[in-house]
């Protein structure tokens, strides 16, 4: 079996991308569906806007939030906290960066056998 990947990602607004993996995923344990606090998963991802780094936070410059859509398994939303960090145009770059925790990988997205998703770089396509 292979771990989960990233299918696609995509802006769905100046400050919103839309991550699909490429089968359900879980961390901690739970569904991606059924985790209520996304602080320790959050903290493995970095979003690039331009030559910026953005880093996860629930608020302020800098940070952007991580949710979930609905009932999928296999979708991350990200939100960029501050308009000032916002895309400003369709022509910005913005790569995904997933570093997946080898020593503690509690958080780690795996599937339902347990295979972890490595650490990754992936380019959204940026069409807001």
């Amino acid at each position: 079996f292979l771990a989960p990947s990233v299918s696609s990602a995509t802006t769905t607004s100046s400050n919103v991308v839309t991550m699909v993996l490429s089968e359900n995923a879980l961390s901690n344990s739970a569904n991606l569906s059924d985790v209520t606090n996304f602080a320790n998963l959050g903290a493995l991802f970095s979003v690039k806007v331009g030559s910026q780094t953005l880093s996860y936070g629930a608020s302020g410059a800098g940070t952007f939030s991580l949710g979930k859509d609905g009932s999928n398994n296999d979708k991350l939303v990200f939100t960029i906290n501050t308009e000032a960090d916002y895309l400003q145009n369709d022509q910005e770059v913005v790569p995904l960066i997933y570093n997946a925790d080898d020593s503690t990988p509690t958080y780690n997205l795996i599937d339902s056998h347990a295979n972890q998703t490595t650490g990754f770089t992936f380019t959204v396509t940026n069409s807001f």
